[in-house]
C-alpha cells in the first residue's frame, strides 16, 4: 500500500530495504513456504544492515526449487522457523520502502506466513526493479542475471536469497543514476515510472516467474530444463501457450518447437527457464 508521506519523500533521504526470499515452490496457495529469507538495508548509497536466515519450511523442499536454490532438507532442518523470525523482520522493514525484483512473489510468501500466525501484513511503499525494467529499459531479458550482465554488474550465487537482495540492490543503484540525469528525485516519480503501486495478489492467485510470465506476454520461445517423472533431467525449447491450475498445482502448457508436441509440466518440475529471443536452428542435446 503506497504511504502518502512517500510520496513527495527525496530518494536520497530515503531507507529502502531490498527483499528476496527462496522458497519451496511456486505458491503459497498450495502450502509452499519461504525456506531463506534476505533483507538488505541501503541508505545513501551504503548498505547499513542486513537479514539473511535459512528458514525450516516444516515441509519438503520440491526437487525443482532445491535444484535452483540448492537448499536441500537437511539444510533447514534445524534452522528456525518463521515464527521465531516474523518480528525480527517486521522490525528489520518498519518506516522502509521495500524493493525487490519480481517483488510481488515475495511478497506474496511474506504476507501469506505473517497472515498465518496473526500478524499484519506489511503495508510499506513497494518498487520494483522488474517492473522499472520493463517500462524504462529494453533489455532483451528482464530476468534479474540478465539485467545484471546487461549492465556488467558481478554476479555471485543467483538464486541464494542474500545474493539474490544484493544483485538488486546494485541494479536498483545503476537505474538511480539513470534517473538522476531525468531529474528524478522523488519516490513518488519512480513509483510513476514502474507504472503505479505495487500490488500483492490473492493467496490463490500464483505470481509467475519473470520469464515465463515474459515469454507468455510477448510470445517468445523458451529453453526449459525440468525435472521428468522419472527423475531425468531434461532440456527442452518450448512455445508457451497457456497457465493452469489444476487442484493444488501450477501446469505449463507448451509446444515442444521440435518434436511439435504438447507438453504439460507442473512449474515446480521446472529447474531453468531461459527466454531465447530468436529461435535456435537446432535443438539442444
Amino acid at each position: 500500500m503506497l504511504k502518502m508521506k512517500d510520496v513527495t519523500k527525496e530518494i536520497s533521504e530515503s531507507t529502502f530495504v531490498f527483499f528476496d526470499v527462496e522458497t519451496t515452490g511456486m505458491s503459497p496457495a498450495f502450502g509452499h513456504r519461504i525456506c531463506e529469507l534476505a533483507l538488505v538495508q541501503w541508505q545513501e548509497g551504503k548498505v547499513v544492515a542486513t537479514f539473511h536466515s535459512l528458514i525450516n519450511p516444516g515441509r519438503p523442499i520440491s526437487p525443482a526449487a532445491s535444484a535452483i536454490n540448492c537448499i536441500t532438507d537437511s539444510m533447514v532442518a534445524q534452522a528456525p522457523y518463521f515464527h521465531e523470525v516474523a518480528g525480527d523482520i517486521l522490525r528489520f522493514l518498519r518506516e522502509t520502502i521495500i524493493v525487490g525484483h519480481n517483488v510481488s512473489f515475495d511478497l506474496s510468501f511474506l504476507n501469506s506466513h505473517l497472515r498465518n500466525i496473526d500478524l499484519p501484513e506489511v503495508d510499506n511503499t513497494v518498487l520494483d526493479t522488474l517492473a522499472l525494467a520493463r517500462r524504462c529499459y529494453n533489455f532483451p531479458s528482464n530476468s534479474l542475471g540478465n539485467i545484471a550482465k546487461t549492465l556488467a554488474l558481478p554476479i555471485q550465487a543467483q538464486h541464494r536469497a542474500l545474493d539474490d537482495a544484493l544483485l538488486t540492490k546494485d541494479i536498483f543503484a545503476r537505474f538511480m543514476q539513470d534517473f538522476q540525469g531525468k531529474n528524478i528525485s522523488e519516490i513518488g516519480q519512480l513509483i510513476e515510472l514502474q507504472g503505479g503501486e505495487i500490488t500483492v495478489p490473492s493467496s490463490d492467485k500464483p505470481v509467475l516467474p519473470t520469464a515465463l510470465s515474459e515469454a507468455l506476454k510477448n510470445k517468445t520461445p523458451l529453453f526449459i530444463k525440468y525435472i521428468s517423472e522419472y527423475g531425468e533431467e531434461l532440456q527442452r525449447i518450448v512455445e508457451p501457450l497457456q497457465v493452469k491450475i489444476e487442484g493444488q498445482d501450477i501446469y505449463l502448457v507448451a509446444t515442444c518447437q521440435f518434436q511439435e508436441t504438447e507438453l504439460v509440466l507442473r512449474l515446480d518440475q521446472i529447474m531453468e527457464m531461459k527466454i531465447l529471443p530468436v529461435a535456435p536452428v537446432q535443438e539442444l542435446a
